[in-house]
């Protein structure tokens, strides 16, 4: 046990070896901190849309790429075609992921009504894949095409090694985490997120159709991982270091915007770790396992209290 723990310290050893610079990181959790105040108390996300999430996503990923650049006096980022390219890429995917208009109006025009509550649902999840998928492959190919400049830092180095029971015991406690969180009515309120029945549209949930849900559900975790912790990283590498961690989470905490407030302060954590993780690894399997993991269990707990 005790040595399949120390697997999970490495990356920190390491990333502290690096000497991580914490003037940036209290300026990155400051704006996190405060943008989470923000959109708590105005709604900016919910009220305007897509000006609201660009709000949200474009200026405190902005304030903490000039913070950097000033910090560091890398004021050649800002004059990088490629990055821009790179910053329009993820913001373009950030946005548009949360444009759920032109599903809904697929579904109102070609879904029967008591059958538009479960295919909505359905198609939340799909989404993800769509817009977490095919900006970044855009963005590949543009870059393809643009000169890598004499500034930007190689390839991404793999230099840890965790294995899946190390993961599997980081798992636990969270779990654990999960199930007093879900005591809250907050939290029960919002999840499950599988289809439930709604009478007033003569929708009645089935087996068939939670298994289908919850297997897209994971998927929809998988795309998660893979463009936070992998893409979102791997892409920001080249211009920032090990600093694209921080600049991941900003991002990954401001898709949380529309959950309650505890998951979304948690998340600025969890989203760091799994991007150490990710980052020293160079790998996204155990932010996949613990984010599966943990989605599962905010699907399944809230019910098992329900019928307690």
């Amino acid at each position: 046990m005790k040595d399949k723990l120390s697997f999970l310290f490495e990356p920190f050893r390491i990333y502290k070896k690096e000497n991580p610079d914490f003037v940036f990181i209290s300026f990155t959790y400051f704006i996190i901190a405060l943008f989470i105040i923000i959109e708590y108390t105005f709604e900016i996300g919910k009220t305007f849309s897509f000006i609201g999430a660009g709000f949200n996503y474009t200026i405190p990923f902005f304030l903490v790429i000039l913070f950097h650049s000033f910090r560091n006096k890398s004021f050649w980022i800002l004059k990088s075609y490629r990055f821009w390219v790179i910053f329009l890429c993820i913001i373009i995917s950030l946005i548009s992921s949360e444009s759920t208009k032109v599903f809904a109006i697929l579904i109102r025009d070609h879904i029967t009504v008591e059958n538009r509550y479960a295919a909505y649902k359905f198609a939340i999840q799909l989404k993800v894949w769509i817009f977490y998928g095919f900006p970044p492959m855009i963005c590949y190919v543009i870059l393809r095409y643009l000169k890598k400049g004499s500034e930007e830092n190689g390839e991404l180095e793999t230099k840890a090694e965790i294995p899946i029971v190390s993961y599997l015991i980081l798992l636990v406690p969270m779990i654990v985490v999960v199930f007093f969180a879900a005591l809250g009515k907050d939290f029960q309120n919002y999840y499950p997120r599988a289809p439930r029945d709604e009478p007033l549209i003569g929708f009645h949930v089935t087996l068939p159709i939670i298994i289908i849900f919850e297997i897209l559900y994971v998927l929809a975790f998988v795309a998660t991982e893979w463009f936070f912790r992998g893409f979102v990283i791997r892409i920001l590498h080249p211009f920032f270091g090990k600093n694209s961690i921080l600049l991941m989470t900003v991002l990954y905490v401001a898709i949380h915007y529309e959950k309650p407030i505890l998951e979304t302060m948690s998340s600025s954590v969890g989203g760091f770790v799994l991007g150490i993780y990710s980052y020293y690894t160079g790998k996204i399997r155990g932010g996949v396992l613990i984010h599966v993991g943990i989605a599962l269990a905010m699907e399944i707990i809230p019910i098992l209290l329900r019928t307690a």
